[in-house]
């Protein structure tokens, strides 16, 4: 989309839209204005896809907007190289760096839909499977799991707080976009085992929830589903695993059997077999 609104050039370090891209290195400052920034053309690209509004756009040359597809009311400001490793994260700055706002999804566990705990099930209702990361301290792993996740068919990913920051620009560039998907909803577990807990006093479960561990003596490969239950699959920590509180939530515990003497996968490892055998 043309427009003939003016490209502004930025020559000052100390200019309020460098500074406020600077503010967004930080998890404090994502939060406090609820905007993100989204390097190179790849992200930005993703992000109009999926009808992001990009408030700002910086860019080297005007060149760069025929190739992004510049939207009508997106302030776009000129930089020298100088200013633009200042803004951006990486060594060798991209052409492109934009300020976005953070999308908005509805939580699918607030959902009627998505009926976690139901007496009758619906004959036609098609099976869910969500993903629940419990302390993924990598940003490179996370939003690997990310682009794993989405392309295996997951409906909806939930991160614990103690997981790393979904907005990180690492995890962004290791999502490859994909972090604009669908939902991906930051959860404590305490919560979610509040809202199983809180029904199933009175109503049936339709969900089981499988975590993975490497110690069960069950394979993921022997698992079998009633078609009328999600399935919610909680993956955890690089190091340590899923915590104790997340094991006693879940129905199953599984693990990936292994040749060779192998002692484990990685994380996003083990975490695409077990989404994608379930698929």
């Amino acid at each position: 989309m043309t427009t003939t609104m003016d490209i502004q050039k930025i020559s000052s370090r100390d200019n309020q839209y460098i500074k406020l891209a600077r503010f967004l290195h930080q998890k404090r400052g994502r939060q406090e204005k609820n905007l993100f920034l989204l390097e190179g053309k790849t992200l930005i690209q993703e992000a109009l896809k999926k009808d992001l509004k990009i408030q700002f756009l910086f860019v080297q040359n005007s060149a760069v907007l025929n190739e992004l597809g510049r939207q009508a009311q997106t302030q776009v400001f000129e930089l020298e190289n100088d200013l633009m490793a200042r803004i951006a994260t990486t060594e060798n700055p991209p052409p492109a760096i934009a300020i976005a706002e953070m999308p908005k999804f509805e939580d699918p566990l607030e959902q009627t839909q998505l009926n976690l705990l139901s007496k009758e099930p619906e004959i036609t209702k098609e099976t869910n499977h969500y993903l629940y990361c419990e302390n993924i301290s990598d940003p490179g792993n996370l939003g690997s799991i990310i682009r794993t996740a989405f392309a295996a068919g997951i409906k909806s990913i939930y991160l614990s707080p103690g997981s790393v920051d979904v907005f990180n620009t690492k995890v962004l560039r290791a999502s490859m976009g994909t972090a604009f998907y669908g939902p991906i909803k930051y959860l404590a577990l305490d919560e979610l085992k509040a809202k199983i807990q809180d029904e199933a006093k009175t109503k049936t479960m339709s969900l089981e929830v499988i975590g993975t561990c490497p110690h069960s003596t069950k394979s993921y490969q022997d698992l079998q589903f009633s078609p009328f239950k999600d399935v919610l699959i909680l993956v955890g920590n690089e190091s340590h695993g899923l915590s104790d509180s997340a094991k006693e939530l879940c129905t199953e515990l599984v693990s990936i059997p292994l040749a060779n003497d192998v002692e484990s996968l990685n994380i996003l490892s083990a975490t695409s077999v077990i989404l994608f055998g379930l698929k």
